[in-house]
């Protein structure tokens, strides 16, 4: 295991510290001494357009570097996204993962839909008769208890857990609210509430006073009252009665309601429904992953998390793993902050099969933790098997100094609560930028959303209108500002509109990335044709 982990190298990459040209200058060495085959590399890159890029420069530094043969037989390397080589490698061993060659991948948002079609046609008259109710009592909407079934199976599946897996945690979770609550009592609370409520209003037909105060308590309780005989009571309410002010007249009469109420935790029908809850999220967690499972099957299809699972049991046979150790020579995985758990332990699994492996990453970065990916798992991994061949990319290539100072400076403090170490924060800037700009500035603005858009364009119009000089990106000569260097970020698509229209109003032009593919000129001519 020692002689695994010093096969791994770490290199931390802050943005802008040069973390593609470091992977092409360390692919690139290892091609031209011959450490590497071509065929031997398998780079993972978070996009196609990232293995693309890679590729391409590695390609070309090759060519300049008089290395035309090796250039050529770069195409065989294994560069693409994680999902893109999991694709090469099932196919290539499809007969030893017993699949069909046939099977067709589903598209990135073909996969969610099926799953949510898969869950709705789940929820059957009979089911939704037993969660609406549950629902209710436990004061939330039945489509919470949709979604958190549906999280489950998507979490479960993203950590290759089966659903016999996720159905048996059902007890585990009882067990942990058995811990958590009283024990449950045999009394029967719901019947001695009812019995205090008719005390109370025996004693007090009217409300005891005529504040709001008192005549809303009154009401609250006879609301309850009416609940509980109708069976409609929800645990909330419970809650709420054991906090309730009565008045200063009819606080003591009220003192055994709010007794009652205040044992609500041990009450044996709040027990129950916690199990019902918990049983029927798992259990339709685990149904909607079997019958998706079953929809793909008959339909010969598999989405990315079939071909990540697939791809990880694949690596334990024999076979395989007899393959790759005489065709893997380097693995290098980038964005590695972003892997989830499945994906992890595939990389983990490639790197016994090769001499060297490099993650290259910034834990800082890590911005798919709703995608599953474990930012405390990723550290764990790092801590245990990179602390001693691990590379701090600290020299900033793209901001100006005095911008990487004060983000070093900020961010030192606040990544130190995730864990981080400041050295992996903290970065020096080595861009030579010139302007008069000042590289922090604060515009104060209307609340009002027009009224913000409309203020925003008339300070960048002063600004544009003040040509000022910044170095140009191309040429690092110094030159007027332009529209084209000023970029603006909004919280909302929306608000693009909102602000487009504020600057076009200035005679400012503007490029809205953020919209949509259809309502581009160039789409619109292309459907023309």
């Amino acid at each position: 295991m020692k002689k695994e982990q010093n096969k791994i190298e770490f290199i931390s990459a802050s943005a802008g510290t040069g973390k593609t040209h470091t992977l092409m200058s360390d692919l690139f060495n290892v091609l031209s001494s011959n450490e590497v085959r071509p065929t031997g590399v398998m780079a993972v890159t978070f996009t196609e357009k990232a293995a693309a890029e890679l590729g391409q420069r590695v390609r070309q530094r090759l060519l300049e570097g008089g290395r035309a043969d090796l250039a050529q037989m770069i195409e065989t390397a294994r560069i693409g996204t994680v999902h893109g080589v999991c694709a090469r490698l099932l196919t290539e061993f499809a007969y030893e993962a017993g699949l069909s060659p046939s099977q067709r991948v589903l598209g990135e948002d073909e996969g969610p839909a099926l799953f949510r079609q898969t869950l709705t046609e789940l929820l059957t008259p009979e089911r939704l008769a037993i969660l609406g109710p549950l629902a209710s009592r436990m004061s939330l909407d039945s489509n919470t208890i949709i979604a958190l079934a549906s999280d489950m199976a998507k979490s479960a599946r993203g950590n290759d857990i089966t659903p016999e897996q996720v159905k048996a945690a059902a007890s585990d979770s009882r067990a942990l609210i058995t811990r958590v609550f009283p024990s449950k009592g045999s009394a029967n609370l719901t019947q001695e509430m009812t019995i205090a409520i008719g005390a109370f209003f025996t004693l007090w037909p009217e409300p005891a006073q005529t504040t709001k105060k008192a005549i809303d308590a009154y009401n609250k309780l006879i609301n309850f009252k009416n609940d509980l005989a109708n069976k409609a009571d929800a645990w909330k309410d419970w809650i709420s009665m054991a906090k309730t002010d009565f008045g200063a007249k009819a606080n003591d009469s009220g003192t055994a309601i709010k007794e009652i109420a205040a044992r609500v935790c041990a009450h044996p029908n709040l027990h129950s429904d916690l199990a019902m809850f918990i049983e029927q999220v798992h259990e339709l967690a685990a149904l909607t992953m079997n019958k998706f499972a079953e929809k793909k099957r008959k339909l010969g299809l598999i989405d990315y998390q079939d071909m990540e699972q697939q791809t990880l049991h694949l690596l334990d046979c024999p076979e395989v793993q007899e393959s790759l150790r005489t065709q893997i020579d380097l693995l290098m995985v980038d964005e590695f902050q972003d892997t989830n758990p499945v994906q992890l332990a595939i990389f983990l699994k490639l790197s016994a099969f090769c001499p060297r492996t490099i993650f290259v990453g910034d834990l800082k970065q890590s911005i798919f933790r709703f995608r599953g990916a474990d930012i405390t798992l990723i550290q764990a991994i790092l801590n245990d098997v990179a602390t001693k061949s691990s590379k701090i990319l600290s020299d900033n290539y793209r901001s100006r100094p005095e911008l990487v100072e004060f983000t070093s400076t900020i961010f030192e403090a606040a990544f130190l609560r995730d864990g981080i170490a400041p050295e992996t924060v903290r970065v020096q800037a080595k861009k030579n930028y010139q302007t008069k700009l000042p590289p922090l500035s604060v515009w104060w603005h209307p609340k009002k959303k027009d009224d913000s858009a409309t203020a925003i364009a008339m300070e960048i119009r002063r600004l544009l209108d003040s040509k000022v000089k910044v170095t140009d990106r191309l040429t690092s000569e110094l030159r007027e500002i332009l529209p084209c260097d000023i970029g603006i970020l909004v919280r909302t698509n929306p608000n693009i509109a909102l602000m487009s229209a504020a600057l076009r109003k200035v005679g400012i032009e503007t490029s809205d990335l953020g919209s949509t593919l259809c309502e581009f000129p160039e789409t619109a001519l292309l459907c023309a044709l």
